[in-house]
């Protein structure tokens, strides 16, 4: 390669959640391939520049870039805490954050910026503007409601060349039929090793998890969206028949109130919300809901780890009851660690699941078909063995991390142009 490319990829949120990670990945990718990564935050805490710093990529704050998002767990039509929090704040940063990311990316002389969010819409329309590289990773499917704020991401992304879509539904979720890529995420399987699986007893004396216990693995913490209401009352309905189930539910203790600039604002939109509309927080219904189940010791809560290898090795199945439809990465990692998954039927789903052969798809919200399914995995050994094989050689098929990256290569290119010449994949 005779000219390194600076590449700046610009991350919207906390360390918690696949998104850090995935960009992570990529990252590390793309360096292999002869590009020179960077990372840009803008939720910047030590725990996020460890992440990266770690692996030897440089990291920069960036906590200006207002985060505009159009995401199907915000509501556009119900009162949103989050909503009216990110619209504000959009709205009184709008130019001034734009000129000052433009500038830092000039100065600090990137040859390319990969935004990790739809959200991210503040920072691609000043790279339009100026006719900059960049490669618009979208993360989030499309809301229903095409109001005024999908209007107009949907009106930036049809002007952006480099798109990536997690899949071909959150793809056609934005109105789109050609234009854009779907890559879809991949995995390191030198990382999801399934060898670590004889490890698995370890892992549950680690865990308080006693050795003939049935372990389900949730990994989507105390968010609505993800379904944890749904687990807790499916997985009751079976532990008549199986009280040793256990529900293994990493990134789910309670989270304190927002902080930072916006912390005093927060907290009286909270009071209000909370006292006039009597609208109860969703991790105190949750928490208040295993109380009401007595199932206090068969949901195992714990704060969030990047390292999620050790909750795979020591489950027996993983699970996905999202309500709303989103790309699920544990549904991958469960594929390489050879688990077998029951998630909720939605289009995305379908690209990742083989409905009785990698694992199971239900109704989304149906209690029962999720409970029938929890049960008939309990019932057979034989059954989750044959569904983890059939998984693992899906993931090897289609998630590998060497064939997304040069998909993903492939679109740097088209990015740079007419400096394709000086860069080799």
């Amino acid at each position: 390669m005779s000219v390194m490319k600076k590449v700046l990829f610009i991350h919207h949120g906390g360390v918690a959640g696949g998104a850090p990670l995935s960009l992570l990945y990529t990252a590390l990718g793309v360096r292999d391939r002869g590009f020179i990564p960077a990372v840009a935050l803008l939720a910047p805490s030590k725990e996020l520049h460890y992440l990266y710093n770690s692996h030897g990529i440089a990291t920069h704050e960036v906590p200006y870039i207002p985060f505009f998002i159009v995401w199907s767990s915000y509501s556009p039509s119900s009162f949103s805490l989050n909503c009216i929090r990110d619209v504000l704040r959009a709205a009184f940063r709008w130019k001034k954050s734009q000129s000052r990311i433009y500038r830092f990316v000039k100065e600090n002389k990137f040859d390319l910026v990969h935004l990790n969010s739809v959200g991210l819409s503040n920072v691609a329309q000043v790279l339009l503007k100026h006719n900059f590289p960049f490669v618009w990773h979208i993360r989030e499917q499309g809301p229903e409601q095409k109001g005024l704020r999908y209007q107009f991401i949907h009106n930036s992304l049809a002007k952006s060349r480099n798109i990536i879509f997690l899949s071909g539904a959150e793809k056609k979720s934005w109105g789109f039929i050609e234009h854009g890529n779907v890559i879809h995420n991949f995995i390191d399987f030198t990382q999801f090793n399934f060898k670590e699986n004889d490890n698995r007893n370890h892992y549950r004396k680690e865990f308080g998890i006693e050795e003939n216990d049935f372990v389900i693995l949730f990994l989507g913490g105390l968010k609505q969206h993800k379904g944890t209401e749904l687990l807790i009352r499916a997985s009751k309905l079976v532990m008549g028949k199986y009280p040793n189930i256990k529900l293994l539910m990493p990134d789910s203790l309670k989270q304190p109130l927002s902080s930072g600039n916006d912390s005093f604002i927060y907290k009286i939109l909270v009071l209000i919300k909370r006292h006039l509309l009597r609208k109860i927080d969703y991790s105190d219904h949750i928490l208040s809901l295993i109380d009401e189940l007595k199932m206090s010791n068969n949901c195992i809560r714990l704060g969030f780890d990047p390292d999620s290898v050790p909750f795979f090795a020591c489950s027996d199945i993983v699970v996905f009851p999202a309500i709303q439809p989103h790309f699920a990465r544990p549904i991958i990692e469960a594929y390489a660690m050879k688990k077998p998954v029951i998630a909720s039927n939605f289009d995305v789903m379908n690209e990742l699941v083989q409905n009785s052969k990698t694992g199971y798809l239900f109704e989304p919200g149906n209690v029962v078909e999720f409970s029938n399914y929890i049960e008939m995995l309990v019932n057979s050994p034989a059954l989750r063995d044959t569904m983890a094989e059939q998984g693992f050689v899906k993931a090897k098929n289609e998630f590998g991390s060497d064939m997304q990256i040069k998909k993903i290569i492939k679109v740097y290119l088209s990015a740079l142009g007419s400096e394709v010449h000086q860069v080799s994949p």
